[in-house]
């Protein structure tokens, strides 16, 4: 008798070869920093950035910093350079610019 096919496994074994969501660097970084990235490139810790892509704490800081490409009162854009993409390339795919905003309970999200 065949044994049947186990979704989980099949799922797994969909997504060997897939880009990776975040590179090696950035990964260590972002350890370095206390955050834990699961294996699609979202952090898993409590607080402001659960749940969101690993590329948002970097994107945060720069716009604390000054460094957004726009800031309409709400929320901070940034145009993408080659350089984000190489360090988030499952996560930025296809975009050129991403948006960072901070909701009313304090949660930083990418729109």
């Amino acid at each position: 008798m065949a044994s049947k096919s186990n979704p989980l496994a099949a799922a797994a074994r969909a997504m060997t070869g897939r880009r990776k969501p975040i590179s090696d660097e950035a990964l260590v970084a972002l350890q370095r920093q206390g955050y834990r990235v699961d294996a699609h490139g979202i952090i898993r810790n409590p607080g402001k950035f659960e749940g969101e892509p690993a590329y948002v704490p970097e994107f945060w800081e720069a716009g604390l910093d000054g460094g957004a490409d726009r800031d309409d009162g709400r929320c901070w854009g940034f145009d993408l350079s080659a350089a984000d993409k190489a360090k988030y390339p499952g996560l930025l795919k296809g975009r050129r610019t991403i948006r960072i905003c901070q909701d009313d309970q304090g949660f930083v999200r990418s729109v």
